[in-house]
């Protein structure tokens, strides 16, 4: 990200703009590789999602509403637009994934949720990620039956 803000200054944008600017770029290289495996003519697909069903994802909170969005419609409408919508196409392939269909509609789609509370981005507590890994793969392990050859991560 600290590359694309420093191309983006580069160019002359302000470095809100660029930081917006790289955020946009970041968000759109999707979270969720639905759409590439699609692509790649992949038919059915099995997703570990990170985030359990009800973790909505968030819209930037006060200090996007109250700093950096007023900031960027004054330098840029357009980019202050795209920035305040870029979380559409992660809620909208995570409704695909929802529906058991790829966005193109092409694939056929699994969505696994974990069973623990969300684990937040900046976590650092080996434990908390460790236990989170366990969940995801007992999800995992769940959704295609009970082995006794499945390995279980320690």
């Amino acid at each position: 990200m600290k590359n694309r803000i420093r191309v983006a200054c580069a160019l002359g944008i302000s470095f809100l703009a660029a930081a917006a600017f790289a955020a946009l770029m970041q968000h759109s290289e999707t979270t969720i590789p639905v759409p590439a495996a699609e692509d790649e003519g992949f038919t059915h697909l099995l997703v570990l999602l990170t985030r359990p069903a009800n973790a909505a994802p968030s819209g930037g909170g006060a200090l996007d509403r109250y700093y950096v969005v007023p900031r960027l419609r004054r330098l840029s409408p357009a980019l202050a637009s795209l920035y305040e919508a870029r979380g559409g196409p992660y809620a909208s392939l995570l409704n695909q994934i929802g529906l058991g269909r790829g966005p193109g509609g092409r694939a056929r789609v699994l969505g696994l949720q974990p069973t623990l509370p969300e684990v937040s981005k900046l976590e650092k507590n080996a434990d908390r990620l460790r236990q989170a890994a366990r969940d995801g793969f007992d999800v995992v392990i769940r959704a295609f039956g009970p082995s006794a050859d499945a390995p279980r991560p320690s």
